[in-house]
């Protein structure tokens, strides 16, 4: 296929989208150079032509029209999409207060009936899913997710609409720029990749596992187990399946080397050392055979990109090559903040990622099947990484399909082929390496084994997840080249509002600003009698906060204002979680924090027995039925002012709240309650407008308290 001239499309923002310019840009970027466009970005202006044309007007020539929603995109994560409506035959994804206007097709003309700007940037950047209901390993529950209810992972929007683009413009006469996989008789990429998890089979351990699980009929499988017949250590099987489609895989190493003590204490890490000589060999042949090797990152390595680029630097200095690209064990991002953990990537030397999967379910996380740049809500900025999604993994197929409930393994692989074939998108396929033992996994390699041999055709392209990197940032340069952008000397007054104002869900590195400022506003015992507050701050660092952190049924929210703390808000979805959690799952740390606590300050002792009746929960009747507890919130003087309100679009409790009722409901948390002193007027009447009704009153911190409920149930 002969190279396309970049030519740009004139993309026309209105006016009105000032506010959100940044994430605008970056929606619609994302849109037309994964349709294969360059761009030439302008402000509207009355009697203007464009290509596309982005804002609230219907009166706009343009060969594509998309109106615009009436709210900022800084409140994406709030905003939870009902069901999805199909028109111009594809879906969309509907936001409760956005109009479902009428799809239009016209020989030159096109208007989409809502905003897929907006669910474009909502779909890349994840916008829910800190909310998303986790298991303790942090795998993301989608099952009441528009996402899975109406089967969207494997129909992914921004990539349906991207095809939309490059059909309706090409049309119009605009050519796209290909993409490297695309020729006269290829379609899309397809890689092979594989995480290195358990290559070394124990096998003592094993040999007792078989004949536990089968029984007598598992002898024979004991004995290969015993005498090293039956193993993990299946790297060149791999290489030869790949090869039967012109391509090398590519192997995920883990650079931090864990323990059985260590996955029994909850960090389960990988237990070989890349350092031995017998990966030494192994690494050897890998790249005798082209392939490409990269970092397994260790669970807990999202936290910190110093640790990121020490996992990447040993892997590098064991394989001997640069290592380029990154998979997280367990897919494990921050859950509360993924995006941070993309950042990482980049601050660690990575040049690609390919996390952005699921644990439950096969399919686009993210609403794409191409390569695509993530993009950091808080910062305002799209990250120098790329993002290669993963389309499925071996257990998707084997023993997640209880969960995901999906009945044809082979036609939901082949589901994703066709929507990538469609798109010209990539498939990113990831099976752990031991998986061609079909004693141990006959879902696995042989599985897919026999997948290919059905489904792969000319119109698959062989390459590493490494080559896709590489072709996309060729045909970036192409796009980028041949761009202009007339936005920023537009003339018009952009508010730094949205760049110096967040709220997103606290970070570890949060945690001693939170608790300096929760104990600042409730640590007075006169007034606040036996409040945990009172404890101190370090306590609340030391105990509350970073104990709470690995708490599913617990989260605190965090406004921010230039990177600075300047409110909270700490609620549960699983009241009776709360302090159990604490006792359950950290007793000694608690201990230690309490002891001293008390060494430092006696007279601490008295809140410390007040606050003992929480760690079973609160048992008062007007609770029963009541899941979710609205536990403390407080937001800095300095923030409460007109003129502060004024700048960032209102008042930042109210947000703080707004943002804690979402993720109520998409949680399915149908009741929650607070408690507030019965002479406290400002708080009364707050959670009285926010719909909560006074239930009755108790004892609680030492004190006469009054109890509110909010039943979403009584909305009708």
């Amino acid at each position: 296929m002969a190279p396309a001239r970049a030519e740009p499309i004139v993309i026309a923002i209105d006016p009105a989208m000032r506010g959100s310019f940044e994430e605008v840009r970056y929606a619609l970027r994302t849109l037309a150079h994964t349709a294969g466009f360059s761009t030439h970005l302008e402000w509207f202006t009355d009697g203007a032509r464009a290509d596309v044309y982005y804002g609230p007007r219907t009166d706009v020539t343009a060969t594509v029209r998309i109106p615009a929603v009436p709210w900022a995109y800084a409140s994406a994560p709030a905003r939870i999409p009902g069901a999805s409506r199909e028109a111009l035959g594809v879906p969309f994804l509907t936001f409760p207060g956005e109009t479902f206007g009428s799809a239009i097709r016209e020989e030159h003309h096109v208007a989409y009936p809502c905003d897929v700007v907006f669910a474009t940037y909502w779909l890349l950047t994840g916008a829910a899913e800190p909310s998303y209901p986790r298991s303790r390993f942090d795998d993301l529950d989608l099952g009441d997710s528009p996402l899975v209810r109406d089967a969207l992972l494997a129909r992914p929007l921004v990539s349906l609409y991207a095809a939309q683009w490059r059909e309706w413009l090409d049309r119009a006469g605009t050519r796209a720029v290909p993409w490297a996989w695309e020729s006269e008789a290829s379609r899309f990429a397809f890689a092979f990749s594989h995480d290195v998890d358990y290559p070394e089979l124990i096998r003592p351990i094993e040999v007792l596992r078989v004949l536990q699980q089968r029984g007598a009929t598992g002898l024979g499988l004991a004995a290969r187990v015993a005498t090293g017949r039956s193993h993990f250590w299946t790297f060149m099987e791999w290489v030869t399946l790949a090869a039967r489609y012109g391509t090398r895989p590519c192997f995920y190493f883990m650079a931090r080397q864990g323990s059985l003590l260590q996955y029994a204490m909850g960090t389960p890490d990988d237990f070989y050392d890349v350092r031995t000589p017998r990966f030494q060999r192994l690494f050897a042949e890998l790249r005798d055979a082209g392939c490409e090797i990269g970092l397994h990152a260790s669970y807990h390595a999202h936290r910190s990109a110093d640790v990121l680029r020490r996992e990447v630097q040993r892997i590098a200095e064991a394989a001997q090559v640069e290592c380029a690209g990154n998979r997280h064990h367990y897919w494990h991002l921050d859950p509360d903040a993924p995006n941070e953990t993309l950042r990482r990537h980049a601050q660690a030397g990575l040049r690609y990622d390919s996390s952005l999967g699921l644990e439950y379910y096969p399919g686009f996380r993210r609403g794409t099947c191409h390569p695509f740049r993530p993009f950091h809500p808080g910062r305002r900025e799209v990250l120098p990484i790329v993002q290669l999604p993963p389309a499925w993994m071996d257990d998707h197929f084997d023993r997640r399909l209880a969960k995901n409930g999906i009945t044809d393994p082979e036609a939901a692989a082949r589901q994703l082929l066709d929507v990538a074939r469609a798109t010209r998108g990539i498939v990113v396929v990831d099976y752990h390496s031991r998986g061609m033992n079909a004693d141990f996994y006959p879902r696995y390699g042989p599985w897919l084994t026999q997948f290919a041999e059905r489904n792969f055709d000319h119109s698959l392209r062989g390459m590493t997840p490494r080559e896709i990197h590489d072709a996309f940032i060729e045909r970036e340069r192409q796009l980028d080249a041949a761009s202009s952008d007339a936005l920023a000397p537009s003339g018009l007054t952009v508010s730094a509002t949205p760049a110096a104002f967040e709220i997103t869900p606290m970070r570890r590195e949060d945690i001693p600003a939170v608790a300096t400022l929760h104990h600042a506003l409730f640590g007075d015992p006169v007034v606040n009698g036996h409040s945990i507050a009172t404890l101190g701050a370090d306590f609340l660092a030391d105990a509350f906060y970073t104990l709470n952190l690995d708490n599913p049924g617990i989260r605190c929210l965090v406004a921010r204002l230039d990177g600075r703390v300047i409110g909270f808000s700490v609620y549960a979805i699983d009241k009776d979680s709360v302090f159990r959690h604490l006792v359950r799952r950290h007793p000694v740390r608690l201990a230690l924090a309490a002891a001293r606590t008390l060494l430092r300050r006696p007279s601490t002792i008295g809140a410390f027995a007040s606050n003992a009746r929480y760690m079973g929960g609160e048992h008062l009747s007007f609770l029963d039925g009541v899941s979710g507890w609205w536990i403390v919130a407080g937001v800095e003087p300095e923030a409460r002012t007109p003129a502060f309100e004024q700048r960032v679009g209102g008042k930042v409790a109210a947000q703080l709240f707004d943002q804690m009722e979402s993720h109520m409901r998409a949680v399915r948390c149908d009741a929650w309650y607070g408690v507030v002193r019965p002479d406290n007027p400002q708080i009364n009447a707050f959670l009285q407008r926010r719909g909560a009704r006074a239930v009755g009153t108790a004892k609680a911190q030492g004190l006469e308290m009054r109890y509110y409920v909010r039943r979403y149930s009584e909305d009708a």
